[in-house]
């Protein structure tokens, strides 16, 4: 019987996930970079957005590998 294979930070992977940045590890990185972006915005309502433009995998690794960098805001 073989241990759990886990990320970097810990989180438990699924057989055949690659574990550079799991799916937990990448919606803890959006919601971060949001919560720079607009200290304003409360943790829930990050969270929210973030569930709900989530409709498959893809959008979540677009969000963090190519795209997020693009909207990142330096104050």
């Amino acid at each position: 019987m073989s241990l759990p294979r886990s990320c970097p930070a810990g989180h438990e992977l699924s057989p055949g996930q690659v574990a550079r940045r799991c799916a937990a590890c990448r919606r803890d990185l959006v919601t971060t970079r949001v919560a720079e972006a607009d200290p304003s915005l409360a943790p829930e309502q990050i969270s929210a957005a973030v569930g709900a433009t989530l409709v498959n995998p893809a959008v979540l690794r677009d969000l963090v590998e190519d795209r997020v960098s693009m909207y990142r805001v330096d104050h």
